[in-house]
C-alpha cells in the first residue's frame, strides 16, 4: 500500500467506504474503485453573502436560496393609564 501511495509524487487519493459497501463488493469479488464512487460535497456551514448560484459538474456545490425570517418587534412597554 505504501508503495502505491508513493508511486505518484505529491498526490495521495483514498477511497473510503462503509463496512456494508465493503462487504457487498467483497461478496461479488469486486474491488471498489473511484469510478464506482458517488462524490458527495461537504455540508455548507455558513451562508454565503454572494448571490445564490446553482452549478452542475464534478465537485460543484448547489446552494439553496436563502429565505429571510420576518422580524418581530418586542411589545411596547408604554406606561398603562
Amino acid at each position: 500500500v505504501v508503495q502505491r501511495i508513493k508511486a505518484v509524487e505529491y498526490e495521495t487519493r483514498l477511497l473510503v467506504v462503509d463496512r456494508e459497501t465493503d462487504e457487498y463488493f467483497r461478496s461479488l469479488r469486486l474491488t471498489c474503485t473511484e469510478e464506482m464512487a458517488i462524490r458527495m460535497s461537504p455540508a455548507v456551514t455558513a451562508p454565503s453573502p454572494s448571490p445564490s448560484t446553482s452549478k452542475q459538474g464534478n465537485g460543484s456545490v448547489s446552494k439553496r436560496p436563502e429565505i429571510s425570517k420576518p422580524i418581530r418587534k418586542p411589545p411596547s412597554r408604554a406606561p398603562k393609564k
